[in-house]
């Protein structure tokens, strides 16, 4: 099995059973031309998969909708469709003196699968350290139901898994991520 460890910015790390090598990336693609349109789909929570006492798998099932997305893409979320935060997103504009963001969440789902899927974990606020509570998070994480709707937009992002080693390639992939971030890099 070969294991590839990807190191950004530009660096692989190839690791087979005896060896370490790490090379220059350049497989990995700036998603430019073959970018498609950024598009909004409601979604429902088909199931929500608890990890953790903070952290939670939300299985999102989009209808009869085309998912064209690449290993290494995320969705975003806003967090104005949620009325119970509405007073919280109301308060955080004003603190800050800006709209909102939407929250980006990296998939978990690989791109032959039936539904999307994204791992969130719960961020806490931590006084003196966090200037602000979080806001997404922990309604995503710990207040999720099935069935449950929203919106989502996608896909997209400055990193996808190159198609063509993906495609040259007889081995599997095992993407690690820093952070909170995990996609999967199949590979049939």
């Amino acid at each position: 099995m070969l294991t590839a460890l990807l190191f950004p910015p530009g660096f692989i790390s190839y690791k087979t059973e005896n060896w370490l090598i790490l090379v220059e990336n350049k497989l990995g693609e700036k998603m430019g031309d073959k970018r498609e349109k950024i598009k909004e789909f409601e979604v429902m929570v088909a199931d929500v998969i608890h990890e953790a006492h903070d952290t939670a798998t939300l299985i999102l099932f989009t209808g009869n909708d085309i998912l064209n997305y690449e290993p290494g893409h995320f969705l975003t979320i806003s967090p104005h469709q949620f009325p119970a935060l509405s007073r919280w997103v109301n308060y955080l504009e004003y603190m800050k003196g800006k709209k909102e963001p939407a929250r980006a969440y990296s998939m978990s789902s690989s791109p032959d699968e039936k539904y999307l899927a994204v791992t969130v974990k719960e961020e806490r606020y931590v006084p003196c350290v966090t200037p602000y509570p979080p806001l997404l998070s922990p309604i995503l994480a710990c207040r999720t139901y099935k069935g449950q709707r929203m919106v989502i937009t996608g896909f997209t992002g400055p990193y996808a898994f190159a198609e063509k080693l993906r495609n040259e390639s007889d081995e599997s992939f095992t993407h690690l991520c820093r952070k909170r971030s995990s996609a999967k890099l199949q590979h049939h």
